[in-house]
């Protein structure tokens, strides 16, 4: 099957290997000088998906969920990242990379942005379960949900978590392994569990 041509819009020079599966791709905006690579697997029916110009989609991929799912130029998604849409957004900015194997969740709105790195096993949470309540089996309750905003510059090391209702503002760097639970400061370097600043990397 040629996706190209099923696309609602496709630009030049799109690579796309044949054991990709796309279950609606006439949702789909392709810009120029993309590759989808083995094993990309796109599940559900997205109000829309809109992928820029120069994106790399590494093998392995796997994109669930209805909403809007829109990644801006020179974006790489390595290998085995997962993208939950989960029916409200994710938003790639430009310049920006995953390594291999990160789970970004979009239920409660995820807003990503540009020339941000992320290294292997970041998880984006956006929903998480109601753990306070006991009445009946914790994975009966709804899910909880919020937004994460990642503003510009950011880097985000191996394992960290970021949870829902933060934004992690210009220039951060958060560490491996680091939980972080609640809004940081521009330009602070974040470690632990909880996450906490350790300093600045940019004086005031």
């Amino acid at each position: 099957m040629d996706y190209r041509k099923l696309f609602r819009r496709c630009g030049e020079d799109v690579q796309i290997h044949p054991d990709v599966e796309i279950e609606h791709p006439e949702l789909w905006e392709v810009g120029d000088h993309v590759t989808l690579s083995k094993g990309v697997y796109a599940k559900g029916g997205p109000a829309e998906v809109r992928i820029g110009s120069h994106v790399t989609v590494e093998p392995y991929v796997f994109i669930t969920g209805k909403g809007r799912l829109t990644i801006a130029d020179h974006v790489g998604i390595f290998f085995s990242n997962y993208l939950s849409i989960g029916g409200n957004f994710i938003e790639i900015g430009p310049h920006t990379h995953f390594a291999p194997a990160c789970s970004l969740y979009g239920g409660g709105g995820l807003k990503v942005g540009s020339h941000c790195a992320f290294s292997t096993h970041t998880v984006l949470a956006t929903i998480w379960q109601h753990w306070r309540d006991t009445e009946r089996p914790i994975v009966t309750y709804p899910s909880a949900k919020g937004p994460i905003t990642i503003e510009d510059d950011c880097w985000v090391a191996a394992n960290a978590v970021v949870c829902g209702d933060v934004t992690i503002q210009t220039g951060c760097v958060i560490g491996a392994n680091a939980v972080v639970t609640k809004d940081t400061e521009p330009y602070g370097f974040y470690v632990g569990i909880p996450a906490t600043l350790k300093e600045k990397r940019k004086k005031a």
